[in-house]
């Protein structure tokens, strides 16, 4: 019922019935407000999982996201969309829900990127957290490979980031600034959890920041990117082995400084 609704709309759009600042509103509204249950991106018990709708609203997603690209100049569009998604997503949705915004984006941005100086400043602060966020959602497994499905729930949130940072080298460097100055405790925003949903506490958040970072090491693109970063990677890891060594941090944690690429 759902998919036939965003169908009649958009058919109402093309025909002139529907403005475009009020269909694209209806489409963020719906991304930003579905609720994604269970909540838990692997739920403890198989009931839970055999009832989960996490899969109707990532169809739901590549729906809107197909929309969107149809509704005509993008680069308009996409002005119109920029600002409501990032006052949409600055206000902490669950991860679901921010992943799927961030997807629309991606779909009508370009390379260079649309976004506009001040949205690559806000979106640094946001982009942090929810890096975080999935690293404490989609942590590591153990007895994971290629191809489990670890692997590929983490892809999936984690690529409308990366998409994001190929396109805004920039982007990137903010995103490692404010990671490097959460460790180090100049981020008050970032370290007190402003924006951070799930990862609560220090040592979640610092064992969650090195997993992105390891993740961003993998990926071929981001990787390159990093070369260009050498200083504010080598802060990380001066801030990383710094953790590991003060008596501030539980000594019970385990922090693993990630090898960076050098040049």
């Amino acid at each position: 019922m759902l998919f036939r609704i965003i169908e009649v709309l958009h058919s109402a759009y093309k025909a002139g019935h529907i403005q475009i600042s009020d269909h694209i509103s209806f489409f963020i509204t719906l991304v930003s407000c579905f609720k994604v249950f269970p909540e838990n991106i692997f739920p403890a018990t198989e009931s839970n999982m055999k009832t989960s709708n996490r899969g109707t609203f990532k169809s739901l997603t590549n729906v809107v996201c197909s929309c969107l690209s149809q509704m005509g100049d993008n680069s308009i569009v996409f002005v119109i969309l920029e600002k409501v998604i990032l006052e949409q997503i600055s206000l902490k949705p669950p991860l679901d829900n921010s992943c799927a915004m961030l997807r629309m984006l991606i779909a009508l941005d370009t390379k260079p990127t649309r976004l506009s100086e001040r949205s690559i400043c806000s979106l640094s602060d946001v982009l942090s957290a929810y890096l975080i966020d999935v690293a404490h959602c989609v942590p590591e497994d153990s007895d994971e490979g290629a191809g489990s499905i670890h692997e590929q729930t983490r892809c999936y949130y984690l690529l409308p980031c990366f998409y994001l940072f190929d396109r805004s080298h920039k982007l990137l460097n903010l995103v490692l600034n404010v990671m490097g100055s959460s460790i180090n405790g100049s981020s008050a925003s970032l370290l007190s959890g402003y924006h951070i949903r799930y990862a609560k506490g220090n040592s979640s958040r610092i064992n969650a920041t090195v997993s992105v970072l390891l993740w961003m090491q993998r990926d071929a693109k981001v990787q390159q990117i990093l070369y260009s970063f050498k200083e504010e990677i080598d802060h990380i890891s001066r801030s990383m082995c710094s953790l590991q060594s003060s008596e501030e941090i539980n000594k019970d944690m385990v922090i693993a400084a990630p090898q960076f690429p050098s040049q």
